[in-house]
């Protein structure tokens, strides 16, 4: 299994649960528990709202599917590193976060556009319409 550093996690948006990384992105409309969560833990270590909200063992089974390695753990205290790396991966982390939050509203949004436009035009066939 490859070792990943965790400015690959983040560049990439993946997933880290027990220190095991998922590429999560064809599984996001496959969530059960909606695609919402998922992304607002891209580039994170999501082990603990994992255990948090519990899972069953067909859906840890599942998991295995989206594994694609393990957390390089002395990425973490990798100092080697140059600052424009560091940039890289702090503007990715600001990407991801406007990511999330564009999905989030936009969500929200056409919900409420669509409500916008249905509900007069429900009221004019209920009314008008004969």
């Amino acid at each position: 299994m490859r070792k990943i550093k965790w400015k690959e996690i983040i560049k990439n948006g993946y997933i880290v649960i027990h220190n095991r990384v998922y590429q999560i992105d064809d599984f996001l409309s496959k969530h059960p528990g909606g695609e919402e969560i998922l992304i607002q833990h891209k580039g994170q270590d999501a082990t603990e709202i994992f255990e948090c909200i519990g899972h069953s063992d067909r859906s840890k089974e599942m998991m295995k599917e989206y594994e694609i390695g393990i957390l390089d753990t002395d990425s973490q205290n990798d100092e080697n590193e140059g600052s424009d790396t560091d940039q890289v991966v702090e503007n990715q982390i600001i990407s991801n976060e406007i990511e999330r939050d564009f999905f989030y509203f936009g969500k929200k949004i056409f919900v409420f556009g669509v409500g916008f436009i249905l509900i007069p035009v429900i009221c004019y066939l209920l009314f008008f319409y004969k």
